[in-house]
């Protein structure tokens, strides 16, 4: 099987007293192939203490999503409990991105624990 990983997302920015018109990038039905078959999704309560993004059976995550569920709170990605962050993911927002299948995925809430939810495909 081919293309079992699609990926669709868009960007854009206008602030009136800064520009004429709206700036934005956008990308639809990126297709990559899967050479494996892990995958791992869930809804992770993020401490404030870093903790271990479960894996399940992924050996090698590359592709990743992660959503802050909080109204108030951010939540830092980051290599290992005390590496270094990746996305700051302040309340409301999400990332998704390649994720460097030599690192170790954790997260750490800011003030008090958040909920996140998360999707971890290997390629």
């Amino acid at each position: 099987m081919a293309s079992e990983i699609t990926l669709t997302a868009s960007l854009s920015y206008y602030k009136s007293t800064v520009m004429a018109s709206a700036v934005a990038r956008a990308l639809s039905n990126v297709t990559f192939n899967q050479t494996g078959s892990g995958y791992i999704e869930g809804t992770l309560s993020v401490t404030t203490s870093a903790i271990a993004i479960p894996l399940g059976g992924v050996t090698a995550p590359h592709w990743a999503f992660f959503y802050n569920l909080d109204a108030t709170n951010f939540i830092r990605i980051m290599n290992g409990s005390g590496g270094a962050k990746v996305p700051k993911l302040r309340a409301g927002e999400c990332a998704f991105f390649p994720w460097d299948d030599t690192a170790t995925p954790y997260a750490q809430a800011d003030t008090s624990p958040c909920l996140m939810e998360y999707l971890i495909i290997q390629l």
